[in-house]
Order: C-alpha cells, then sequence, then structure tokens
C-alpha cells in the first residue's frame, strides 16, 4: 500500500513509499486458510492409506504372484494418496498466499491520504491531517544569507527541481501500473531505488556544502529507458 511521507517539523512532502503489512495479523489471516485446507489434505490421506491398507489385509495372498500383486496395489494406492496430499497441500499454500493483509504499519510522519498534483514552484504540506499546496519556499528573503548565496540557493534548487521531474514519470508509471493491477515495469526494489533517488535529491539542501558545492544523486541511467 503506498503511503505519503511529510517533513514532521514543516510538513512539507517526502516522497511516496509502501507501507509493510502488519506480519502478525497477516500470518494469522493466512493460517486461517491454510490450516483447515492442510488438515483436510491430511486426514484425507489418513482415511486413504487406511482404506489401502485394510484392502491389502483382505488381498488373496495365496501363492507368490498374488502376494506379489497384493503390495503393488497397496503401493499404487498410498502412491495416488500421497499425490493427493501433496497437491491439496500446494493448493492450501497457494490459496493462503493469496490473502491480502488488512492492517499495515503506517510510521509516524506518513499518511495513506495522497497530496494533491503540485507544480514545479510548488510544495505540498500536511498539516492538520489534510494537505495543501502553497508556492514552493526560497531562502531569498532571509537575513542570514548574502544576496549572492540566496541566488545560488535558488539556482541549485531549481536544478534539483529540474532533475526531480526528470524521473517522476517513473513513479507515475508505477502508481498507475499498481492501480490497474497489471505487472510492474519496475521490480519493487527498483521502484524503491526511484524513490530514494527523488528523496535523495530533496535533501540536497541539507549537504554541507550547499549551495557551493553539491553532490549530485546518480540514478542508474536503464531505469530511465525502461518501457
Amino acid at each position: 500500500m503506498l503511503i505519503y511521507h511529510y517533513d514532521p517539523e514543516t510538513g512539507l512532502y517526502r516522497g511516496a513509499g509502501m507501507a509493510e503489512a502488519d506480519p502478525m495479523e497477516l500470518e494469522l489471516a493466512r493460517n486461517a486458510v491454510h490450516d483447515p485446507l492442510a488438515a483436510a489434505a491430511h486426514a484425507a490421506y489418513a482415511t486413504a492409506y487406511t482404506g489401502a491398507m485394510a484392502d491389502f489385509a483382505s488381498a488373496p495372498r495365496v501363492t507368490l504372484d498374488q502376494l506379489a500383486q497384493a503390495e503393488q496395489d497397496l503401493d499404487a494406492a498410498i502412491g495416488q494418496a500421497m499425490q493427493i496430499r501433496d497437491a491439496a497441500l500446494a493448493n492450501a499454500t497457494a490459496a493462503a498466499a493469496r490473502v491480502q493483509p488488512e492492517h499495515w504499519l503506517i510510521p509516524a510522519n506518513a499518511t495513506r491520504e495522497p497530496p494533491p498534483a503540485f507544480g514545479f514552484d510548488e510544495e505540498a504540506v500536511f498539516q492538520d491531517g489534510t494537505w495543501t499546496v502553497r508556492p514552493a519556499s526560497t531562502d531569498d528573503d532571509d537575513p542570514d544569507i548574502e544576496p549572492d548565496e540566496a541566488l545560488l540557493a535558488h539556482a541549485v534548487r531549481t536544478d534539483r527541481t529540474r532533475r526531480i521531474a526528470r524521473v517522476r514519470w517513473l513513479v507515475d508509471r508505477h502508481r498507475d501500473e499498481l492501480a490497474l493491477g497489471i505487472t510492474t515495469t519496475l521490480t519493487a526494489e527498483d521502484y524503491r531505488g526511484v524513490l530514494q533517488h527523488v528523496q535523495d535529491l530533496r535533501d540536497v539542501p541539507d549537504q554541507a556544502g550547499f549551495p557551493h558545492t553539491i553532490n549530485w544523486p546518480q540514478l542508474d541511467e536503464s531505469l530511465t529507458t525502461t518501457g
């Protein structure tokens, strides 16, 4: 499930991520599906095994050929019962795997409510349980920053926004594919890598050398050529 992170102090949107399912709840839900099916599979096997043994005990075994035939029939019956049991157990495991979680672990400073669309010169803020969009803030009017440095900081932020825009479509496509229930172009690991790259770009102003020395985050170029 998609969740949306925001800064704990400012409420600024910090990017999307995937919530983790509550492991205890998910295990209990899957066991509730798996265990009755598995128990039925074992019970059916036990019944078939008992019947095979009863047939073996009542089969004529006067001659060696009759004994050999009875043993073959027993092995065949038990083997077939085992195959049926194993298939039923596999179906039980598959059915349990299809159970979807109902409870999710939502970390602090995150919400299930998606932010509204906002432009490159705007920013989304989460406050009092609601997203709002406002013009993006800059450091141009900060009295502690020299004018030239403020201009440089603004230019770096503009470049940062441009770099985010260049990969934003990867995030949008992955979300659309998840919403449609189709196979995603990116793997879950690659998608997390893209989200981390976007977050690293957002964190550029937090670098020690900002705005004079910037260590720009890099994304594997192969991801931008998919699809």
